[in-house]
């Protein structure tokens, strides 16, 4: 089962990242080596299979910082319907760059997964009509705690930012000295 504490605390991590270098973390996201059959097959892990014209072998399995990650934060389980298996993890692109990470999203309402599956309940066909109904009778909660999660993350990279110039101006202090 997936732990989605761990998943958010390194989710905020991970945009704190992106936000000082979005370059070296758009890299070590990018970067994929080659692993063995044993590795593709860890429970939590999130592996790549590629199939290559020129192997010899079937497939050739890739692993990345992101599927490490997502290995530590565990997956979700066989109530995720079609999601099962996955990480909780997910990197959103724009353009080919990575935008902000986030959690995994359900997959017919699109909205991410809170409680392990998404608490609308909608995995199936017959599920969509009741996903968009639960999301919308809870759209202000939701946008609520989206709006108190993105003022928490500002408020982190401020804190942050203070505590990387407090060194530099005391050493400024000194030196006026």
């Amino acid at each position: 089962m997936a732990d989605l504490e761990a998943a958010e605390r390194t989710i905020r991590l991970l945009n704190e990242l992106l936000a000082l270098d979005p370059v070296a973390v758009n890299a070590l996201i990018d970067a994929r080596v080659p692993c063995n059959e044993t590795l593709a097959n860890h429970p939590t892990v999130q592996v790549s299979g590629y199939q290559y014209d020129d192997n010899p072998k079937p497939h050739a399995y890739k692993v990345g910082m992101l599927g490490i990650l997502n290995g530590i934060c565990g997956a979700y389980g066989p109530d995720a319907g079609d999601k099962e298996g996955w990480g909780p993890i997910t990197a959103e692109f724009d353009e080919g760059k990575i935008v902000r990470f986030l959690l995994t999203k359900c997959v017919q309402c699109l909205n991410p997964h809170y409680d392990g599956i998404c608490s609308c309940g909608g995995w199936g066909d017959e599920e969509v009509a009741k996903a968009a109904a639960w999301h919308e009778k809870n759209k202000p909660k939701l946008e609520a705690r989206a709006q108190t999660r993105a003022i928490e993350a500002q408020k982190s990279l401020a804190d942050h930012d203070a505590s990387l110039t407090k060194p530099v101006k005391d050493l400024e202090k000194l030196w006026d000295r």
